[in-house]
Order: C-alpha cells, then sequence, then structure tokens
C-alpha cells in the first residue's frame, strides 16, 4: 500500500496532489495507508478472543509456535514458522493429559527424559491456571489484579521498495539465528543502537546536501544504503525478535490475549507512524530523522533496565520472574533463580508425575 501511495497517477486519483504529482494533502496520503492498521487493532483483540474458544488462528500463531517450541528455538521458529503452520488446524475441546505427552513427543521427535520433564513443567503450571475473562486481562495490564503478573501494568521508488522487501527476507534469515543465540535483550538493544547510528547518518547526509547541493548526486547512494541498512537491522532484530515476546511473558491462562494485547501496540505504533510521517516529512523534512534517531536511543535503557531475558527459558519458568512488584531487569533476574525451577515448586518430579498419572489414568477410563 505504502507504495502504491506514491505512485502519480494513484495519488491524483484520490485527489492529494496536482497534476504535476506534487502532494498537497499529507494528512489523507498517511491516513490511507494507516487505516489498514485500525481493522488490525479491531482483529487483535477478536483473534485472542476466539483463540481460547475456537482454536488459533493465523493471526495468533505465535502463541502456539511459543507453546510446542524448545525453549532454545522458541524464537526462530516463531519467525520460520508464524507465517505456515496452523492453516486449516483446530484444537479440541478439552484437556486430555495422555494426548498431550504424545503430541508433544511427536513434536519433539522422541520420548526423552527432556521430553518427559517438559511434560511434567506443564503439568504442574498448568495446575494452577484458570480460564481468564476480558475483564480479569484488562484488571492485570492496569496492576489491579497483582495475583498473576504484578508489575504487567512498524520507476526508482518501485524499485527501492521492491529492494527493500528482499532485504527484509534476508534480514529475517538472520534473526533466526541469532533471536535465540543472543537472547531478545542482546538483539533488541543491538538493534535499537544500530537504527540510531543509521537515522543519525541518514540526516546527516541529507542535511549536508541540503547545505551544498551541487553534491547532492555524490551523496546520494550513501543515503539510499542507509535506508537499506535501516531495513536490515530493523527486520533482523526489532522486527521480529520482539514478536515471540508477548506470547512468553503472560501466564498461560492469558496467554493468548496477552499477544493480542502486544501485536495491538505494535499496530497502533506503526498506524500511528505512517499516519504522521508524511506531515513530518512535509514540514521539517529530512530532520524528522533526527527524531527517529532520539526515539531508537531512548529505547536502550528502557529495555535494559526492565525487558525480561526468555530466550532459552521454558514458558511455565519465565512466571517466576514476574514475582516481584517492581518492573526492572535486576529484581525478575533474582525471581527467577530462586523461583525459576518449575517442579520444585510443585514437589519434585515425582510427586508432578504422580498427579499426572492420575490423570492419564482417568482420561484412560
Amino acid at each position: 500500500m505504502v507504495g502504491i501511495n506514491g505512485s502519480p497517477d494513484y495519488i491524483q486519483e484520490v485527489k492529494i496532489s496536482h497534476s504535476d504529482g506534487t502532494v498537497t494533502d499529507t494528512t489523507k496520503q498517511g491516513g490511507i495507508v494507516s487505516i489498514y492498521y485500525l481493522g488490525a487493532i479491531i482483529g487483535c483483540f477478536l483473534g485472542g478472543w476466539a483463540a481460547d474458544r475456537t482454536g488459533p488462528l493465523t493471526g495468533i500463531t505465535p502463541v502456539l509456535v511459543s507453546k510446542t517450541s524448545t525453549a532454545s528455538h522458541r524464537g526462530d521458529l516463531d519467525i520460520s514458522m508464524a507465517y505456515w503452520i496452523l492453516f486449516g488446524l483446530a484444537l479440541i475441546d478439552g484437556s486430555y493429559p495422555a494426548e498431550a505427552k504424545e503430541a508433544l513427543e511427536h513434536i519433539r521427535g522422541s520420548p526423552n527424559e527432556h521430553v518427559e520433564r517438559e511434560f511434567f513443567e506443564t503439568c504442574a503450571a498448568s495446575e494452577s491456571t484458570k480460564p481468564t475473562s476480558h475483564i480479569g486481562f484488562v484488571k492485570v495490564l492496569l496492576g489491579l489484579d497483582n495475583s498473576l503478573a504484578p508489575h504487567l501494568a512498524p520507476s526508482k521508488q518501485n524499485g527501492l521498495t521492491g529492494g527493500l522487501n528482499a532485504i527484509s527476507i534476508v534480514s529475517v534469515i538472520i534473526s533466526a539465528q541469532i533471536v535465540d543465540r543472543l537472547g531478545r535483550r542482546k538483539c533488541l538493544i543491538g538493534g535499537a543502537f544500530g537504527l540510531f547510528a543509521v537515522n543519525l547518518i541518514a540526516t546527516s547526509l541529507y542535511e549536508a546536501s541540503r547545505i551544498n547541493r551541487s553534491e547532492a548526486a555524490s551523496i546520494a547512494p550513501a543515503a539510499v544504503t542507509m535506508l537499506f541498512l535501516f531495513s536490515l537491522i530493523y527486520a533482523a532484530t526489532w522486527g521480529t525478535a520482539a514478536f515471540p515476546i508477548p506470547t512468553e511473558i503472560f501466564p498461560p491462562e492469558m496467554r493468548t490475549q496477552g499477544n493480542s494485547f502486544g501485536i495491538t501496540g505494535w499496530v497502533i505504533g506503526v498506524g500511528w507512524t505512517v499516519l504522521i510521517n508524511p506531515i513530518m516529512f512535509a514540514h521539517i523534512e529530512s530532520r524528522t530523522y533526527f527524531l527517529f534517531a532520539g526515539l531508537n536511543l531512548l529505547w536502550i535503557p528502557i529495555v535494559y533496565s526492565s525487558n525480561p531475558e526468555t530466550a532459552n527459558r521454558s514458558l511455565e519458568s519465565i512466571n517466576a520472574m514476574f514475582a516481584p512488584s517492581r518492573p526492572f531487569f535486576r529484581d525478575m533476574e533474582k525471581a527467577y533463580a530462586a523461583g525459576g525451577e518449575v517442579l520444585a515448586n510443585y514437589g519434585g518430579i515425582d510427586e508432578v508425575r504422580r498427579k499426572s498419572d492420575g490423570g492419564v489414568r482417568s482420561f484412560r477410563r
């Protein structure tokens, strides 16, 4: 849509430009693109509600991926498979321990001690879960319910667009290799700094071309390079590494709603950005990149101080991070060190096995 929105014939057809292609209504130009995200916001909330009742839909694929992936590959599988898995699948209502264990063994390849441990961790954690309503989810977000998570309160122009899309594909491949190896925090912090640097260099180049217009042609290749670097860094870090996090940090009983909430935040951010971008560039021109650089720099201390590290940790053990009332990384790590051993919190593996075996026998009867 962004590519179409720059086509001279199109912008004349929707009456937002002069006959020479100069845009006259930047608000409408941005609004045409951002209206897509308004629909996405509604879809996210409906998807989160439907996921707990009718099975996963395409929009909540990351939730299922997070549940069926190992802790060491949850991020790259989310990235690699999110657009393909689940098409045409549905879940059967009810809770069946024997079928759940069989499914987990198929997903992991074969029965072994690691699979058995993962199964019993899931059994142990699921005993204390219960269905949640939208009201309950909102209470958690507003800090009114601390029982689950105390601090849980997006011609040449067309060629460039095609090239940027190709770069994004390469970036996703890179991200699949680093998101679990480096961890979410390092990807987000490194990505924010890389985007800050690229935006700063880009706006410096534009300023240089404004001051000395005779050098604009020679500066242009470097400016275009920054555009490609931005796409590369963003898609390899924030564009992918941030998406598994909402499926990981919310408790099991509200994981689908939490994922919808996380995607909604992204949709609002991207929708707002594409709405005001044409307006900003029309008024402050290339200096808009100074603003972008500053915003990216601001994210570094935010992620460093408050973003939990969820890579290579089981979904059940991650819950322990959110016991403290203060939403700081150090407090979460201390809580994880103290309570991240899931089976120990439920009496050990033998006790969980005993309860689980009882559930299997009851199911078979």
